[in-house]
C-alpha cells in the first residue's frame, strides 16, 4: 500500500475493482462477469458487505446494458448473498426478476438455467418449501446430466443439497442414492482430502445409522472427524460431526 505495507486480499480485490472500471468501461458485459467473480471472493472470506457492493454495481450495468442473460446472471447469483444477510424477501424478488429475464434469453441458455435453479432451490428451503426444493433440485441435476455437465463445481452443490433435503423430508432410500453419487463426483474429480468428501462421510454415516449400522456408522464419523481434525485442527470441527460422533459412541456402547 502507500504506506509501504503489503496490500491485503481486500485492498487487492478493491484495486481490481477500480481497474476494470477504468480499463473495460468500453466492454460491461465483461465487467459484469469479473465483478461477479470477484463478489465470490469476498464471499469466500465472508465480507458479505464486499461481496453485495459488487453485485450491485454488477446490478446496474446489466440494468444499462438491459441484456436480458446479463441480468440473470447477476439476480441469481445475488439471492444467495441475500439468504446469507437474512433478506428473505429481497431474495424472492431477485429470484422472480432472474427467472423473468431467463424466460427472455433467446433460445435459452443452461448455464444460467441451472445457475437459478440451483439458487431457487435453495430459496425454497429456506422458506420451508421443502418438497418443491426437491423437486426444483431433482430437475437442474438432470439438467447437468443430460448436458454432460457432471463435473461442473454446481453439480456437485445440487447432489449435496439433494443428499441432506431428502433426509430432512425423511426420504431416506432417495438420500442414500444421491450420497453415493456424491461420492462418486468426489473421486472422479480426485477430491478424496477436502471438507467435500469429510461432509459426503458424515451424510453416509447419518444414512447407516438411521439404517441400524450403527457400528460401520461410527468408524465412517470417526474417519471423517480425525481427518478433519489432522488437516484444519480441534478447533475447525463443526459441532455437527463432533455431536454425531459422541452419540455414535455411546449408541454402539450400549449394543454391544
Amino acid at each position: 500500500g502507500s504506506d509501504g505495507q503489503p496490500l491485503t486480499i481486500r485492498e487487492l480485490m478493491e484495486k481490481g475493482i477500480e481497474v476494470l472500471e477504468r480499463n473495460y468501461g468500453d466492454d460491461p458485459r465483461f465487467v459484469i462477469g469479473m465483478l461477479i467473480n470477484i463478489s465470490g471472493r469476498y464471499m469466500n472470506l465472508g465480507d458479505t458487505k464486499g461481496e453485495y457492493a459488487a453485485l450491485v454495481k454488477a446490478e446496474k450495468l446489466a440494468r444499462q446494458v438491459g441484456d436480458p442473460e446479463r441480468i440473470t446472471y447477476v439476480q441469481c447469483n445475488t439471492v444467495e448473498t441475500e439468504l446469507a444477510a437474512g433478506r428473505l424477501k429481497e431474495a424472492r424478488e431477485r429470484m422472480r426478476d432472474g427467472l423473468e429475464n431467463l424466460a427472455k434469453i433467446p433460445g435459452g441458455n443452461s448455464d444460467r438455467e441451472t445457475e437459478c435453479g440451483t439458487a431457487n432451490a435453495r430459496l425454497l428451503w429456506a422458506e420451508g418449501r421443502l418438497p418443491e426444493a426437491i423437486d426444483e433440485g431433482i430437475r437442474i441435476a438432470r439438467i447437468f446430466e443430460e448436458n454432460h455437465r457432471t463435473n461442473d463445481i454446481t453439480y456437485g452443490t445440487i447432489v449435496t443439497m439433494l443428499d441432506v433435503m431428502l433426509s430432512l423430508e425423511g426420504r431416506r432410500n432417495e438420500a442414500r442414492q444421491w450420497n453415493a453419487r456424491d461420492f462418486e463426483i468426489l473421486e472422479q474429480s480426485g477430491d478424496t482430502s477436502t471438507l467435500s468428501i469429510f461432509n459426503a462421510r458424515h451424510h453416509q454415516a447419518g444414512h447407516l445409522n438411521y439404517g441400524g449400522e450403527s457400528r460401520a456408522a461410527l468408524e465412517i464419523e470417526r474417519r471423517a472427524v480425525e481427518a478433519v481434525a489432522s488437516q484444519q485442527g480441534v478447533d475447525s470441527l463443526r459441532p455437527a460431526f463432533a455431536s454425531r460422533l459422541g452419540f455414535l459412541l455411546v449408541r454402539v456402547e450400549e449394543t454391544d
